[in-house]
């Protein structure tokens, strides 16, 4: 059978536009992702156990994410030490690109906190192994768990102040790409002040009860230590 060439030109075109009018960013598997343009990735008592993706698609142009750097280092079958940085900001301008964020792998929370004196990510071009250009400042904000924190609120008064790393133009809402077996997209949850504690317990046992092994005993270790 014979296919008119206009209309396979227009079935191709949709998928052109996917390959190539957008910015994928690739990310290393130690960082927890907090905010992508203004908008937080995930909140609340299941941000503890969602892993970020192994990529985002970003729209062409300007765009903004905040990150910590979220790392185990393991003592034995048991005992587990946990460490996390600040949050931090980066912004980059990009169109019809592939990138990768690159941060330390470390090796111990020595290591780690040294990094936080003076840390130095990379942003790089896959296709030239190059370094990208980009903005990149630490977030401040109250230190503690997650749940504490509101993420959006702090990108959003860091932009007006007009820091650093603080973007310019309005947010751009942000994608997930499909990835093997990680997902996640950005979404909205009720803050911890509006939780009461019997639906903070049902949370936490239905997350418990889906998460794997490696989380669950990494959330125990983290809830001794913070007991």
């Amino acid at each position: 059978m014979k296919i008119n060439k206009l209309a396979f030109a227009t079935l191709l075109m949709p998928l052109s536009f996917n390959v190539f009018a957008d910015v994928k960013l690739e990310l290393p598997k130690n960082i927890k992702l907090l905010v992508i343009n203004e908008n937080e990735v995930d909140k609340g008592i299941s941000s503890y156990f969602t892993s970020t993706p192994d990529s985002i698609t970003l729209k062409n142009g300007q765009n903004q994410i905040v990150y910590r750097i979220d790392q185990y280092f393991y003592k034995g079958e048991t005992q587990s030490e946990r460490f996390k940085s600040p949050a931090y900001v980066m912004t980059f301008k990009a169109s019809n690109d592939s990138l990768k964020l690159s941060v330390p792998n470390f090796s111990d929370s020595l290591t780690a906190k040294a990094f936080i004196k003076n840390p130095q990510p990379d942003l790089i071009d896959i296709s030239s192994n190059k370094n990208y250009p980009f903005k990149f400042d630490t977030l401040k904000g109250r230190s503690g768990f997650a749940i504490t924190q509101d993420y959006a609120r702090l990108v959003e008064q860091y932009n007006k102040s007009g820091n650093i790393a603080a973007i310019t133009t309005t947010a751009i809402t942000a994608t997930t790409a499909t990835t093997a077996t990680t997902a996640t997209t950005a979404t909205t949850a009720t803050t911890a002040t509006q939780i009461d504690n019997d639906n903070v317990t049902l949370q936490l046992k239905e997350l418990f009860k889906k998460s794997d092994l490696k989380t669950r005993k990494e959330f125990i270790s983290w809830a001794v230590q913070n007991l």
